[in-house]
């Protein structure tokens, strides 16, 4: 990411995203935190008052969160307390300290990004069937996300749907019009990307293209579920630390050539599905149950995980469009990494659900020990 954001800022092109050498234009990363790096990197250089800048812009972002989850809390009736706990916790929670501090990836933009949309999106939704202009300013706004953060792509769609079965109902030539309003705005936000892409690299691509690269680290000879411990395959199959990939890459083309570690990558998942399961499983348990800078560290985000479980299950009885939405936040979202390695910025998109689910169960203890408590 920075790499590229580097590169923006002196020539003014997204390009060589990969460390040991050059090799043009990318859409290895999605364009706009890269620009807005780069832009902040070419107007106050690359030392250190554009550092100093760039990370003081990451905790400014990060720190939308708590004011976000406050009124996210508010607007789907959870209460002033549990909305006032779920400000706290966003404030003093921090899942992935370099990327939330330092600003190195899109995460903490990606997640306030969809804190907001939901709240919208609700409101929408509990008010009445959105005017086209606001439908087509929303898919604006989601077109803007994924520019952002393509992962957050699968919850756009479950989201969509979740509110297409709600409103079809009530007024179906409306819900189906919104919906084309909101495709609309969103198709066009991207449509500028799309088509730099197939000037530049030659073929279609939304958001990036990294995802064959990705899956064939992650699935492979010597594959380690761990990003920190998946170095030898890293230092020996990456073109950001190989140098003789970075060629290959050169040579054929980014799209050919991650479409070729695609197929390598179902090849080997083909031929090894214990395997692969075993590499999944793994994935997926430490994506909700993370390893933390130590045993202690560890034993807290487990603690934090299970109070969120506790949470989405009172929220089950309790308050349903809260439940609903986290809900598929946290089918929709993780799917995709449970099939590449771990790191702990991927969950920090969607930490906000685990902070209100948190707040909601942490409410519900508080209650049941001081019972005539006047805060709900």
């Amino acid at each position: 990411m920075i790499t590229v954001a580097t590169n923006f800022a002196q020539t003014g092109t997204l390009a060589n995203p990969y460390m040991s050498m050059p090799t043009g234009r990318t859409a290895h990363v999605a364009p706009l935190y890269p620009i807005l790096i780069g832009g902040i990197y070419r107007v106050f250089g690359e030392g250190a008052v554009g550092e100093n800048i760039r990370q003081t812009l990451a905790c400014a972002i990060s720190s939308v969160r708590a004011g976000l989850l406050v009124t996210v809390a508010l607007a789907l009736g959870l209460g002033e307390a549990t909305a006032l706990t779920a400000g706290l916790m966003g404030a003093f929670y921090v899942g992935a300290f370099d990327t939330e501090l330092k600003g190195d990836w899109e995460g903490p933009l990606a997640g306030a990004l969809l804190l907001w949309l939901v709240l919208w999106g609700y409101r929408m939704a509990a008010q009445r069937t959105p005017f086209w202009r606001e439908a087509f300013a929303y898919g604006v706004a989601w077109g803007i996300a994924l520019l952002v953060a393509p992962s957050l792509a699968p919850v756009l769609v479950a989201l969509t749907a979740l509110w297409f079965a709600v409103h079809i109902r009530k007024n179906p030539r409306g819900a189906m019009a919104a919906i084309a309003c909101c495709a609309l705005g969103g198709l066009l936000t991207l449509a500028p990307w799309i088509a730099r892409n197939y000037a530049a690299l030659g073929g279609f691509v939304w958001g990036r293209d990294n995802f064959g690269l990705e899956l064939s680290l992650s699935n492979g000879p010597g594959a380690h579920w761990s990003n920190p411990r998946n170095s030898p395959r890293i230092y020996s199959t990456h073109p950001s630390r190989y140098r003789p990939e970075a060629e290959k890459l050169a040579s054929m083309g980014e799209l050919a050539y991650n479409a070729e570690r695609q197929r390598e990558a179902f090849q080997w998942i083909r031929e090894n599905p214990g395997e692969f399961t075993r590499l999944t499983v793994l994935r997926a348990i430490h994506f909700w149950f993370p390893t933390g800078r130590n045993s202690a560290h560890t034993v807290v985000l487990a603690g934090f995980t299970a109070l969120a479980f506790a949470g989405l299950a009172i929220l089950w009885r309790t308050g349903p469009g809260a439940f609903a939405i986290v809900s598929i936040v946290w089918l929709s979202y993780p799917a995709m990494y449970y099939l590449i390695q771990w790191s702990s910025r991927y969950r920090l998109p969607i930490d906000w659900t685990l902070l209100l689910c948190a707040a909601v169960a942490f409410n519900e203890i508080r209650l049941r020990l001081a019972p005539h408590a006047t805060m709900r």
